[in-house]
């Protein structure tokens, strides 16, 4: 009687460990299956684009968000100061900008001068070449309108390179060098001084919060993450012999150790081999 006890119990065993072989060679090729996983979740790093000292904390860990709900806030007073300077500057570069624009205009006008001095000098040698012809004039006299003609058609020449020097420091432009310079320190200033409230970017679940008012960040260093708990993947490791049932849009089943008794739906993204 014993002996035969064994011998079921043998047999028993023997006949589930077949019997789970070949569950486990069907499954690998008819309903594969696998407990080799890892969930996977959007994760965007928050970090500030400006340095400074925390002034308010708006969130806590854990935290649900929208898209452009503000995180922290970094003291402003520094860049406000940098925006005020800025506009200054600019209304400098500007100032200075007019002025160069006038010195252009009075150059023209200097030019326009000099040509109808030179074109005086001109007419009096005609009239001196004339009267030396007939004797009427010493020969003194006609050298000094010569001379004076010369010097005036140089005069011109003087007068117009002023004018194209003023010219290359506006290069062609409304504005000059200076002022897009200062136009653009203004807007950096701006935009620094916009970001000194840091928000969110995209809706998510705060996560690695450790900040306090007065703690100084600096920019570009992750302070919190945002977890994006609606988009998430399984990335899982399967056997070659049930490739065909794991195709780009099949359902598949999922359970978690964490939650036992609930079974979540699912389709399968992509394949990797």
């Amino acid at each position: 009687m014993k002996k035969n006890i064994y011998a079921i119990m043998l047999y028993s065993v023997i006949g589930f460990a077949l019997a789970f072989s070949a569950f486990l060679l069907i499954a690998d090729n008819v309903s594969p299956f696998t407990t080799q996983a890892t969930l996977y979740k959007s994760v965007v790093n928050i970090a500030p684009e400006v340095s400074g000292n925390i002034t308010h904390v708006d969130v806590i860990n854990g935290q649900h968000v929208s898209a452009n709900q503000p995180l922290f806030s970094i003291d402003a007073k520094p860049y406000q100061i940098a925006v005020e300077q800025a506009k200054a500057e600019l209304q400098q570069a500007k100032e200075a900008n007019a002025g160069t624009w006038q010195q252009l205009a009075a150059a023209e006008q200097v030019v326009l001068q000099k040509k109808t001095l030179w074109k005086n000098a001109q007419n009096k040698l005609v009239r001196y070449q004339t009267l030396s012809r007939k004797g009427l004039t010493t020969r003194q006299e006609l050298d000094d309108a010569i001379s004076a003609a010369d010097v005036a058609k140089s005069a011109i020449s003087a007068a117009q390179a002023d004018v194209l020097k003023i010219k290359a420091t506006l290069s062609g432009k409304k504005n000059t060098a200076a002022v897009e310079l200062a136009q653009a320190k203004l807007a950096r200033a701006e935009w620094d001084l916009s970001n000194t409230t840091v928000v969110a970017k995209t809706a998510g679940t705060v996560s690695n919060l450790q900040l306090d008012a007065g703690t100084y960040v600096n920019k570009g260093t992750p302070i919190l993450f945002l977890v994006n708990e609606n988009n998430s993947w399984l990335s899982a490791d399967f056997n070659e012999k049930g490739i065909a049932h794991l195709q780009p849009d099949n359902h598949v089943l999922i359970s978690f150790d964490s939650q036992p008794g609930r079974v979540f739906e699912g389709e399968i993204e992509n394949q990797d081999r």
